[in-house]
């Protein structure tokens, strides 16, 4: 198995990254900071989707979705009695 040597450093606003001699790949800063930000997003839609889910199969429904204002109004009531 073939590792790749990987260096990088950073000049100005610019991270370059050697993975190996032939290869060289930039990211800028605020790059690297959209696709970490990007990815924490992607992670908690799909933490999300997986707490829905398990509601969902506890309360025997096959999903969860938000009340109309109506529908939270009629439960308002019902709750102040």
């Amino acid at each position: 198995m073939h590792q790749k040597l990987v260096k990088s450093f950073f000049h100005q606003n610019t991270k370059i990254i050697y993975l190996s001699d032939l290869e060289v790949k930039t990211l800028r800063k605020s790059t690297s900071v959209k696709r970490v930000e990007l990815e924490k997003r992607q992670k908690e839609r799909q933490e999300r989707r997986v707490y829905v889910k398990g509601v969902a199969s506890l309360r025997n429904t096959r999903e969860i979705r938000k009340l109309t204002q109506e529908e939270l109004l009629e439960e308002a009531k019902i709750t102040g009695k």
